[in-house]
């Protein structure tokens, strides 16, 4: 869990320890019960109307998959890594997020190797004056390595959505070239998939998403991915249906149910399978 120190002064916020954090690279995974937790330093501004600059500090993490609790710095090295992320809403109906993460060394404390130097990130919304809360978005991002003589990962990606009544869909494509690409923990993606955590082999993602709101406080997400990994590549060749409800039972508790079937391709070398979760939210 979290155990931080948080001080705020007009726009300002300083926050010092263990904490979740929520930028486009540098985020949580809520496929299990434990958060994703960074041991870390942020500072965040929002002094510039309609903008949001935040820089920040991470020494070391706990994935969703860590054992026995363990923070590790096999990718932020054992000098920690740098980031500056932003967001601005100053133009009618574009929003913009970016950033750009530095890792401070090229191993980590035990010795260990790690791979990615740099880490960029850009996504833009545009919200379409023609039906109801229609949509275009565009991401680019990309790594880059330490050894000189790889190439760098390159994402670039797309997706459009609108709403019918209760009815919001949208379809996606994405592209990974040259090289993996990986974020911390999930991936910012917008070809979603439940199943997927980095590093993502070079790939060519489409996708399509149904979410029904039959009532307040309750939202059925439908969703198909079909993966294709670039010629060579055996891991990231797939395809996979998900399912995501939520509900809001009340002011302190909600329930949430997810699904996913993923069906890999004869050429990859992972197995086929399978996940059910049901999560119980309280606040207290």
């Amino acid at each position: 869990g979290e155990a931080y120190v948080q001080y705020d002064i007009g726009n300002t916020m300083l926050k010092v320890g263990r904490q979740q954090l929520s930028t486009p690279l540098i985020q949580g995974h809520d496929l299990r019960l434990l958060p994703s937790v960074y041991e870390a330093a942020i500072l965040r501004n929002k002094d510039i109307p309609d903008t949001m600059v935040e820089v920040g500090f991470v020494d070391r993490y706990s994935g969703f998959t860590s054992r026995d609790n363990g923070f590790t710095d096999n990718k932020t090295s054992k000098d920690g890594l740098a980031y500056i992320s932003f967001s601005n809403k100053s133009i009618e109906n574009l929003s913009l997020r970016g950033q750009y993460v530095k890792t401070l060394s090229d191993t980590n404390s035990a010795g260990g190797a790690v791979a990615r130097e740099v880490y960029t990130y850009l996504d833009a919304k545009y919200n379409l004056p023609f039906g109801n809360k229609t949509y275009i978005k565009a991401q680019y991002g990309t790594n880059s390595y330490f050894d000189a003589a790889q190439d760098d990962g390159t994402l670039m990606g797309a997706k459009v959505g609108t709403s019918f009544g209760m009815f919001d869909i949208a379809v996606m494509y994405d592209k990974i070239s040259d090289n993996q690409f990986q974020a911390f923990e999930s991936g910012p993606m917008y070809t979603d998939w439940q199943q997927g955590y980095g590093p993502y082999e070079a790939s060519t993602g489409i996708a399509g998403q149904l979410i029904i709101h039959p009532m307040d406080g309750l939202s059925l997400k439908f969703g198909y991915a079909d993966v294709s990994a670039d010629e060579g590549n055996t891991v990231d060749d797939f395809t996979e249906f998900n399912f995501d409800g939520k509900y809001t039972i009340n002011d302190y508790s909600k329930l949430r149910i997810r699904y996913s079937l993923k069906n890999q391709t004869d050429v990859s070398t992972r197995e086929d399978r399978d996940d059910f979760r049901v999560t119980y939210y309280i606040n207290f």
